[in-house]
């Protein structure tokens, strides 16, 4: 991961200290889960839209890495927390929502037995 320019580590360092004070097991998953996120996402456009590095896609990517933590870990979130967590406006939104698909996607070809699930 330190290989990784600043912004991708931005953003599970974010997540990881967001989660941490509701469930001491969730930043290492969180973690594990951008890890391969990363590796599935390396070259894309959604990876070149976090090397942006703006505040605004770091936090629709820690928000969206998160939603899909609890997903994966708990099968629920709470939507409308996560966002207010992440400072998640409307204006962001679409930006967020994108960055949920994309993580959504990553966590099912993972689960369906992608490289190194």
């Amino acid at each position: 991961m330190e290989d990784f320019p600043a912004a991708v580590s931005q953003i599970v360092e974010r997540v990881e200290s967001v989660t941490e004070a509701d469930d001491p097991t969730l930043p290492h998953f969180a973690r594990e889960l951008w890890k391969h996120s990363i590796q599935y996402l390396y070259g894309t456009s959604s990876f070149e839209w976090m090397l942006e590095g703006d505040e605004d896609w770091v936090d629709c990517y820690a928000a969206a890495l998160h939603v899909t933590l609890l997903l994966s870990v708990y099968g629920k979130a709470d939507d409308d927390f996560i966002r207010d967590t992440y400072s998640i406006t409307e204006p962001l939104r679409f930006r967020y929502e994108q960055a949920c698909r994309t993580l959504r996607q990553v966590a099912v070809m993972q689960q369906a037995g992608g490289p190194d699930s």
